[in-house]
Order: structure tokens, then sequence, then C-alpha cells
């Protein structure tokens, strides 16, 4: 069995190796103390340079404490930079930081930090892509105006043609626009997409009858709260910056249950708006409204005055 916090070293250190390849990251490197000339290891070292012509040196220091780090962590670990002749020094902790600890690390210059290994986001909302799925629905269709004797079901009215088109597929047409107006006004406005619905006017090709329909569509809306996105990467808390991989919830196109997953809140408010770093999925399917409509094919025709 390893020490421990050895696999945290490793992790932090296989990190930082993988952040800029042209820089020599060495694994519980051993440094001479400028102090006294003994031996010290480091959990990390790092050789590099600024701007490809200035040599530096990196002191990383990996802490798997339960406990969060507190003021005199930190000034143990300056008196570490120092003696090791590093020209920076970056710690990082599993467990966070105590306020007083980040400021004596501000004011030494020294980096707070901490990896995450596809963990929750617990880091400021504002580097976080909040998570949101929009998918539309098709509402049935209604007869607005217009009655013949040989329109009793939806499939009777679908095959008919006006201008040589069916009347499914101008109902098919008649949602896409609907529904591409729905979403482009909610990214202007940058809120959710509404409700919409669209008028019909038709005359048949056969009998000369002018028909009016109504066509709806609806949205259904949810978004997912910032700890559902996972982590995969280092969150430096004294620049506030986050370098790695964000992972958002998994979404169940199928809606089993009537939603997209747990992690998923069904959004009410139409006028919600939508934050700045957002991340949308938007399910949007032309053959979902063709099998829609064919589904109602053998219902009797609703009218306004039936509904």
């Amino acid at each position: 069995m390893g020490k421990p916090g050895i696999e945290f070293q490793r992790a932090v250190y296989e990190f930082a190796k993988a952040l800029r390849p042209g820089a020599e990251v060495l694994f519980k490197h051993t440094m001479l103390d400028r102090d006294t000339g003994t031996p010290r290891e480091c959990d990390v070292w790092i050789k590099t340079s600024f701007a490809g012509h200035w040599p530096m040196s990196i002191l990383v220091s990996c802490k798997d404490h339960a406990r969060k780090l507190h003021i005199g962590d930190i000034g143990t670990f300056c008196d570490e930079v120092r003696s090791t002749g590093a020209n920076m020094g970056v710690i990082y902790s599993k467990a966070g930081f105590t306020r007083p600890a980040l400021e004596k690390a501000k004011a030494n210059s020294i980096q707070c930090c901490r990896l995450y290994r596809n963990e929750p986001a617990d880091i400021p909302i504002s580097l976080v892509f909040q998570c949101f799925v929009f998918a539309s629905r098709l509402i049935a269709p209604l007869l607005t105006r217009g009655t013949a004797d040989n329109i009793t079901t939806w499939n009777s009215l679908f095959n008919m043609t006006s201008c040589g088109v069916t009347l499914l597929d101008h109902l098919l047409r008649a949602y896409e626009v609907g529904e591409n107006e729905s979403w482009d006004e909610s990214v202007r406005l940058s809120r959710v997409p509404a409700d919409w619905q669209r008028t019909l006017g038709l005359e048949l090709d056969t009998s000369g009858l002018r028909l009016e329909m109504q066509i709806k569509g609806t949205w259904m809306r949810f978004f997912a709260s910032p700890e559902a996105t996972l982590l995969n990467g280092s969150y430096c808390l004294s620049e506030e910056r986050f370098k790695g991989v964000l992972a958002g919830p998994a979404v169940d196109t199928w809606f089993a249950g009537g939603s997209p997953g747990e992690a998923w809140t069904e959004i009410t408010d139409a006028t919600f708006t939508l934050p700045p770093n957002r991340m949308i999925c938007g399910l949007r399917k032309p053959s979902g409204a063709r099998d829609a409509l064919l589904k109602w094919g053998n219902r009797i025709v609703q009218s306004e005055a039936q509904s």
C-alpha cells in the first residue's frame, strides 16, 4: 500500500504534465535546502521558461488532508518555496482552504488550487456552463372553419390537397415555421422558448372548400443545477480560473418518465431569462411532428365548436 496522499500527488503530477507538454515535470523530486544543504523531497517540481526564454521553476505541494488548509499551512509552504529556490509556489488542497489561508497565500504570491476528477462543480457559477434542455411538442390541430361530409377523420383531411400539396405537409410546414420563430425569438431575447400557435387557411383543390386550421406547439423546458456539471481539471482559487473539461448531465432524449433525467428540473416560468454562460440542448425533430400527426389520423376531426 502506498503512503497516504500518494494517489492525490500523482493525480496532480499527471495534470501538470498534461498542462504544458514542453515543460519538464518531475514527481517526488529532491532539491537541496538552500539554508542547510540537506535534501528536501518535493511532491512535484516543474522546470519551464517564460515566453520560451527565461528559465523558471515551480514547486507544487499536494495536501491530501480531510480538513481545509489554514494560515499556518501557507506559512510553512512559503518557507518551502524560499528554501528550494523556486520562482513560484502552487499548493493543492483536497479539502480546500480557509479564508485567512487564501489571504496569506495572496500576500505571498502563492497559488491555491483544487483538483477535480469527475466531481460536482462547486466553483463560482460564472465559471460553469449552466445546462438547459428544450424539447418541442405538437398539440393536436383544431379545425376552426369549414366542414364537409367526407371529412370525418384526420386521415381523410391529411390526404386532401391544396395547391397540389397534401394538407399533412401544409400542417408540417406550419409547425416547422412556428417552431423556428419561437426558437429564434428565444435566442434573440435570451430566454426560454415560448409556446406558440399559427392559423392555417387553405382552399381544397377538389371542392374549393376553404378550411382554416389551428396548429399549436409547446416546449418542455428543463435546467440542471451547476452541481450536476462534473469537472475534470484544476481550479485556481487565487485567480478564479478553471482549466480542464466540464461535462453536463446526461440527457434522455426519449424523456422516459416525462423528463430528460434525474438531474433536470422543469422550468415553469416562460419568461425565464437565460444566463450568458449557458449550454443548451434543443430537441427539435420535424419527423416527430409527422409521427404525432399520423397517430391522430384515425381520430374524428375536432372543430372549434367541439373544443
